[in-house]
């Protein structure tokens, strides 16, 4: 027959790895959580005739690459890019043809992605900053994962820098 000190350490334990195990994904499904809410006030917003929404179109550079997505398909558009855009990023192309679905299925499409893009920026300084922390400083790493859902990570008013915002995420989590 078990003891009750043998009975509460037994239920602690598993009390404690069931915790640990819900606040190490929980953060995660809040982030996601906060990112949709967020989205739903815009898209309310929009609905209202405030002026505020999804309503952003492709401007500047942005124009460019729906033109050529829009007009040449998989190898002649990356021809294209290097005749037209010059060679700064040989895998933007591919970043494009690849999220061409996407762009196309809204005419805020490309605005859509750069939401996705903050998501998953989030996402991936959530999971940096919790591991470099040790998982000592759990709402700190969630904080800065909030943060970075509504900060605006370029002073462009175009959606061009989502390529790069992609390449720096994928940087985080190579270190996670």
């Amino acid at each position: 027959m078990l003891s009750t000190h043998q009975l509460s350490t037994d239920q602690s334990s598993t009390h404690r790895t069931s915790r640990s195990t819900v606040s190490r994904i929980s953060p995660l499904w809040i982030i996601v959580i906060v990112w949709a809410t967020s989205n739903l006030l815009l898209f309310a917003l929009q609905g209202l005739g405030l002026g505020v929404g999804f309503h952003v179109h492709p401007l500047g550079e942005d124009r460019e690459w729906v033109r050529l997505i829009a007009k040449y398909q998989g190898l002649e558009m990356c021809g294209q890019f290097l005749v037209e855009l010059e060679s700064r990023n040989p895998l933007a192309p591919w970043l494009y043809q690849a999220f061409s679905p996407l762009i196309f299925l809204l005419p805020e499409g490309l605005y859509l992605l750069r939401k996705l893009v903050d998501l998953f920026l989030a996402t991936s300084v959530y999971l940096l900053v919790d591991k470099v922390s040790h998982a000592r400083l759990p709402n700190f790493a969630f904080a800065c994962g909030v943060l970075v859902l509504f900060w605006n990570f370029s002073g462009y008013l175009e959606q061009i820098m989502w390529i790069p915002l992609i390449a720096f995420g994928l940087s985080m989590l190579s270190v996670y």
